[in-house]
């Protein structure tokens, strides 16, 4: 087990247990993700990142034989953003699947992508620096289904509301992917409150929440679950954040309210438009953050 590995199952632990601790108020539900179904190209920009044997054709990606990894967000006709951690394990062939309300539908309005690149942000590292970029062998069609999100600005100011979307889990001991795209409001907090909410628990008191992250607080019983990190957490048409890392094994969990962490999108602006610019990388490469 490499040593990169062992930090990513030592985060999942502890935040397995910061999850249960920081839960408070709401009752046991038959649905953990919650939220509502979202509508036919309410969210154009969200995209799900699959991996599927080296060498079958890419219409696997549409009969069941392409599994969801992650949620990814087109920012350009040929790049998308997406977390760190949905490449630890896999080294399949990844493919991108653009236009989907519901998983393995064929509608004419899907378009499938090999991706061709990835670059992390950083160093080889799951605790820092969360975000990667994948860029795909062919621009997308952009239209009414398949649509770019704006990157927010520097000074962005986040309001108390957003989004997050996604195909992940949605049901208590289920690991099996939703049949249709999901979304939930997630109230910010601000920086101060979410050290503070940590600070209180014995097990998290030494938590370090820099301001790479943002932090929601979902209504009781909604939460993003397997298959949604990567994910965007937007408001408007602007994209704030990266769904981190799954809470915890949240199939499992009998709590009603979580702090959900997010990767920063404003504080990489700057590694993200030199990559956009910057054809020379290589398959898998680790951009810097200059």
């Amino acid at each position: 087990m490499t040593a990169r590995r062992i930090e990513y199952y030592l985060l999942i632990l502890g935040l397995t247990f910061f999850s249960a601790l920081i839960s408070t108020d709401g009752r046991y539900k038959q649905r953990i993700l919650g939220g509502r179904f979202a509508k036919r190209n309410q969210f154009p920009y969200i995209t799900s990142l699959c991996r599927r044997s080296i060498g079958a054709p890419k219409e696997d990606c549409i009969i069941r034989r392409c599994r969801h990894i992650c949620g990814a967000t087109i920012i350009h006709k040929e790049w998308l953003i997406t977390s760190k951690t949905c490449f630890d394990v896999f080294t399949t062939e990844f493919h991108i699947v653009a236009g989907i309300l519901i998983p393995f539908e064929t509608s004419g309005d899907i378009q499938i992508r090999r991706v061709t690149k990835i670059v992390h942000s950083g160093n080889d590292s799951f605790l820092k620096d969360n975000i990667s970029l994948v860029r795909v062998h062919q621009a997308f069609k952009i239209n009414v289904t398949v649509g770019i999100i704006k990157l927010p600005k520097a000074d962005t100011v986040y309001g108390s509301s957003s989004y997050i979307m996604g195909y992940g889990v949605t049901r208590p001991k289920d690991r099996y992917f939703v049949t249709r795209l999901h979304y939930m409001t997630a109230p910010i907090l601000s920086l101060s409150e979410c050290r503070e909410m940590i600070r209180r628990n014995p097990v998290t008191a030494n938590m370090k929440i820099s301001d790479k992250y943002i932090c929601t607080y979902p209504q009781p019983n909604e939460t993003a679950c397997e298959g949604d990190t990567g994910g965007p957490l937007v408001s408007g048409n602007i994209l704030l954040g990266i769904i981190t890392i799954t809470i915890g094994d949240c199939t499992q969990v009998q709590f009603g309210r979580f702090i959900n962490l997010y990767t920063r999108v404003s504080n990489y602006l700057s590694f993200i438009h030199k990559v956009l610019k910057d054809r020379s990388v290589g398959y898998t490469d680790y951009g810097t953050l200059d």
